[in-house]
């Protein structure tokens, strides 16, 4: 029997069963109560499952699921494989979760769904494939999931999105069903950030998408009136030539 271990230290079955890799290890720690192999394959099977759902393993998820408890098991984020899958954009992974059961409104600890992690993990460093999250999201939706992260942390979000001239992350919000027109709390919506800092493309994609140029903010003032006090006129003028 061989036991490989991953770079992040974690334990891998090499053509080796479940059982056996759990009784090597309970040996080697001389675990000899039922409960403590119980336990201990409580503490590793999630671990040895997590890390095939990361390298999207199929064919190692497909091994270690009937040794698994719950495939909406979470950790002590609150994260589920779901999550993790979502936001790597593993499309098969997520529909091999699906189909045995995964939960497409869990939330982890700081509330964000599934869907959230598939439209925000373009700004994160934990994805390590470049799979394209757009037919991730489709399949999260099509499932019956929906954004239900407070509706001003969406526009928070939008807004961030514009401002850092994050086109993808728009297009990626808007495809999980979210409102373009979405406020902050200062009544700020991405066409109004957009327009502040003179991302033309960015107001172009909210422009094709509809985005409401007689909305106005807190301080009552429109997108077109933003970009002419930030010397943004041609952008201005893009607003104001936008059929309402």
């Amino acid at each position: 029997m061989t036991i490989v271990t991953t770079s992040d230290g974690a334990a891998n079955e090499d053509d080796t069963s479940v059982d056996d890799i759990i009784a090597h290890i309970a040996q080697a720690l001389e675990l000899a109560s039922l409960e403590d192999q119980r336990h201990l394959q409580e503490l590793l099977v999630p671990t040895l499952f997590m890390n095939a759902v990361v390298n999207a393993d199929l064919q190692r998820m497909d091994r270690l699921r009937e040794h698994l408890e719950d495939v909406n098991q979470r950790d002590a984020m609150g994260t589920t494989f779901l999550h993790v899958a979502a936001c790597e954009g593993a499309l098969e992974v997520v529909e091999w979760l699906l189909l045995n059961g995964a939960v497409v409104h869990v939330r982890d600890a700081k509330g964000f769904t599934p869907l959230w992690a598939a439209v925000s993990c373009d700004q994160t460093k934990v994805c390590s494939f470049p799979f394209d999250r757009r037919q991730v999201i489709d399949l999260l939706v099509q499932t019956g999931a929906h954004l239900m992260e407070l509706p001003t942390k969406v526009g928070e979000e939008l807004v961030s999105a514009a401002a850092t001239n994050n086109v993808k992350r728009i297009k990626s919000f808007v495809r999980a069903g979210a409102d373009v027109d979405q406020p902050d709390t200062l009544g700020r919506t991405a066409l109004h950030a957009a327009c502040i800092t003179g991302a033309k493309k960015v107001v172009r994609t909210l422009l094709e998408f509809g985005a409401s140029t007689t909305r106005t903010d807190k301080t009552k003032m429109t997108a077109a009136m933003l970009a002419t006090a930030a010397g943004h006129a041609g952008i201005a003028a893009l607003c104001e030539a936008q059929p309402q």
